[in-house]
């Protein structure tokens, strides 16, 4: 039995563990830290596979240049345990972060990512509403959701994240 619900202080380690293993670097688990102690609207959702810390999703506000009144979320990191992967708990995982996006006056999400795994949530090439990423990821990995029909029209620039993203760099 899974459940998904946000992290608690005494989870810090277990997270960092499950980002370290996920990713094979230290720079997201750098993130994540840097988020947690500076972020103000961060959220770090966690995916516990019978009581055991499995995952971690994390939401963090974006803007848009010259699109200020339009509210999105970035989602990421996604991380999930490799010997948990395959197993439908990272579909949880985004799904949840999804709805979570959804109940706030957010227009949009943003996601870095495998396209494929992404689309079969509704994200979209971020290029085919005029997003582009401040964060130079791969063109085709950078993807967008919108959470109401044409949210995103008349709305294209640059999307930027919160200035923690700009402080931790590749390992």
């Amino acid at each position: 039995m899974i459940v998904v619900r946000e992290e608690t202080p005494g989870e810090i380690l277990s997270i960092k563990a499950v980002i370290l293993a996920a990713f094979g670097r230290r720079s997201e688990a750098l993130l994540v830290d840097a988020l947690r102690a500076h972020a103000c609207d961060f959220v770090s959702l966690v995916v516990l596979d019978c009581g055991e810390l499995v995952a971690n999703a994390v939401l963090t506000p974006v803007t848009v240049d010259g699109a200020s009144s339009v509210r999105g979320l970035g989602i990421g990191p996604v991380s999930v345990a490799p010997e948990h992967q395959g197993r439908g708990i990272g579909t949880a995982l985004v799904r949840h972060a999804i709805r979570r996006s959804m109940r706030g006056d957010f227009a949009f999400a943003v996601v870095s990512g495998a396209p494929d795994y992404y689309a079969r949530f509704g994200f979209k090439p971020a290029a085919a509403f005029g997003l582009s990423d401040e964060l130079c990821a791969e063109a085709g990995d950078f993807q967008a959701i919108e959470f109401a029909h044409g949210a995103l029209r008349g709305c294209p620039g640059i999307v930027r994240y919160v200035p923690e993203f700009s402080l931790v760099t590749e390992d």
